[in-house]
């Protein structure tokens, strides 16, 4: 009998595995985060998350002020805190391609997450098969990464099967 892992499409997985990876070690993510978006050398994840409904749960607990029912069940793949104040939100796909109203929704979000105060900035990071091509301007996303860039970038290598399956499935 086949693993699930080898016979999953579904990105939850995939993320799933990469949230777990980072729990254990953030060092090698956060070198990605540094390089691909140009964060100084001292900047480091303090925190992620994982199917994170960001503005339920935080309205609950009043980290933020403002109720913000339309994207109350608004849920971001994966969120990375970093020691500067910033907070990536990740959208990852792997046998599919990334879908606009989702893409728009994590854009909307991003002034309301500045306004009330819960990052100093927000970037939106997209993540994807490389037979995928979005470009990043007309993917709505500040930067894409291919899951095949994790495993080229030899982080995480008892995960790279797992990534490589997530990089080869794109429209199975």
């Amino acid at each position: 009998m086949q693993k699930w892992s080898e016979v999953t499409r579904e990105e939850r997985f995939f993320t799933a595995m990469l949230f777990q990876a980072v729990m254990k070690d953030p060092g090698p993510m956060t070198d990605i985060l540094r390089s691909t978006f140009g964060f100084s050398e001292g900047v480091r994840i303090v925190d992620v998350g994982y199917e994170v409904c960001y503005f339920r749960d935080a309205w609950l607990v009043r980290l933020i002020q403002n109720r913000q029912s339309s994207l109350e069940h608004q849920t971001f793949d994966l969120v990375f805190w970093l020691s500067d104040g910033s907070m990536v939100i990740v959208e990852a796909k792997a046998q599919q391609a990334f879908d606009t109203k989702q893409v728009q929704k994590l854009k909307d979000a991003r002034p309301i997450l500045l306004k009330e105060r819960c990052a100093k900035e927000v970037l939106l990071l997209g993540l994807h098969s490389s037979n995928y091509h979005p470009t990043t301007a007309s993917s709505g996303f500040d930067k894409c990464l291919a899951w095949n860039d994790l495993v080229q970038a030899g982080i995480y290598p008892t995960m790279a099967a797992h990534f490589s399956r997530a990089d080869s499935i794109y429209r199975q």
